[in-house]
């Protein structure tokens, strides 16, 4: 039931709501349809690892969506099947992964809370590379645990970490830190096993890491991902020219010697205040359970990334792990605390760039609602109007969700999805047998 619940909220009407592609939809799926007609790129690169009319695009979501795009065409239900599936995957996974480190009860608190989540249904709506990674990530991370058990599965974790890498941008750091975390946290249980595995298995494993590492570096900074990260990062924006004036003023007004004055006015201090700013507003209350990151097309609700009763959910799952599970505890919070460092380099909270903070939020907050469940004793009154409260104010918000999602995002934030653009297109195709030449105007999102 949870399952199926999960396929209608992110299959129902998804290829007339949104009611347009935008941007990024458009030149992934029309590079995916090329390649399925040509073996090319819109720009006649045959098969390649970056997709220069997506501002270098990563190859995973193109490459996943050319058997769709072959079958369905440059539409929008072709652009965003994979991400349609990823998140009823996630929603798998999150039982599959909560019971691997909890038990099935909690697992299935968080396949509930995964499968109706803000953040969830958001990400899963558009062809969002996104949440192919996330997906991905989540499996990768599934499937390590797995190997801690039997060993072959680590090159299993290694090829789909590999391909998370080769999907979305900040993934390429946001992998590496979250292996690393991953083996930190396990490293006495990895090098008991390491005396009784395969040597050849190992190294294959880490071959397969290091190779996906070093193509990412290499494609970041090649020609395309080298000009999309400059224009973008905290160290090139306007954030970082006000940083150099504030720093010259400083500097000046001050008086103090050169010398001195570059050890407390100077431009890193700036800049890491910056990132700190970006960082630490993926952890407010404004992103989370209020206003999620402000952008219609992240987050079409209007509503935080989380419902308000996870805040209670999760501040309970935290404090009973940190009795009797600190090692999960330390692996959740880990993973929370890694998930926005790459966004940070670009930008303040960012419901795309940041999304493996849903699947350990998820798994707190699951574990903290099974908690809740099975409160005993003295606690049982409590528990009867904690449980009451909790079911009411959820349901009321789940409704709010339905009625933003379905009702009210398509009509209010269409031109946020280039819904302009395509009618204007549709207007100048039908009408351009009348004309000598048709004028678009450039002013047009997405024209």
């Amino acid at each position: 039931m949870i399952f199926l619940l999960a396929a209608i909220l992110r299959f129902f009407d998804i290829g007339s709501n949104p009611k347009a592609m935008y941007g990024d939809e458009l030149t992934l799926v029309y590079d995916a349809y090329s390649i399925s007609q040509t073996t090319q790129d819109q720009k006649g690169e045959r098969f390649p690892l970056v997709f220069q009319l997506g501002a270098a695009r990563p190859p995973g979501y193109v490459y996943a969506t050319v058997p769709f795009a072959a079958i369905l065409g440059p539409t929008a239900l072709a652009a965003r099947l994979i991400s349609v599936l990823s998140g009823i995957g996630i929603v798998i996974l999150l039982y599959l992964l909560t019971s691997e480190l909890l038990n099935k009860e909690v697992a299935l608190f968080a396949a509930l809370l995964g499968a109706i989540s803000p953040w969830g249904i958001s990400l899963s709506r558009a062809g969002f590379e996104a949440n192919f990674a996330l997906f991905l990530t989540l499996l990768g991370i599934w499937t390590f645990f797995k190997g801690l058990k039997k060993p072959v599965w680590f090159i299993l974790s290694a090829l789909v970490f590999a391909t998370a890498m080769q999907t979305y941008p900040t993934d390429r750091l946001t992998v590496p830190l979250l292996v690393s975390l991953l083996i930190l946290i396990n490293f006495k249980q990895i090098k008991d096993l390491a005396k009784k595995t395969n040597y050849l298995l190992t190294s294959l494993a880490v071959g397969i890491l290091l190779f996906s590492f070093v193509l990412s570096l290499y494609l970041m900074f090649s020609i395309g991902g080298r000009d999309r990260f400059s224009t973008i990062n905290i160290f090139q924006d306007a954030n970082a020219q006000i940083a150099s004036q504030k720093v010259s003023l400083e500097r000046n007004e001050t008086g103090l010697p050169k010398a001195v004055g570059f050890i407390f006015h100077n431009k890193i201090i700036e800049i890491t205040g910056v990132f700190a700013k970006n960082y630490l507003d993926h952890f407010t209350l404004e992103f989370l359970f209020l206003n999620g990151d402000g952008n219609p097309r992240h987050n079409p609700t209007g509503m935080g990334q989380f419902y308000w009763i996870s805040l209670l959910l999760i501040i309970i799952g935290v404090a009973n792990l940190l009795k009797t599970n600190k090692k999960l505890l330390l692996f959740l919070s880990g993973s929370i605390l890694v998930a926005p460092i790459a966004a940070s380099l670009v930008g303040g909270a960012h419901a795309l760039r940041s999304s493996f903070m849903l699947p350990p939020l998820i798994i707190l907050s699951a574990w903290g609602m099974w908690q809740m469940f099975n409160l005993k004793g003295s606690s049982q009154g409590v528990k009867r109007y904690l449980v009451l409260i909790l079911l009411l104010t959820g349901l009321v918000q789940f409704v709010f969700l339905i009625e933003r999602v379905y009702v009210m995002a398509p009509n209010v934030y269409a031109s946020f999805w280039s819904l302009d653009a395509k009618q204007v297109a549709l207007l100048a195709y039908d009408h351009k047998a009348n004309f000598d030449f048709v004028l678009l105007s450039n002013d047009i999102s997405n024209m």
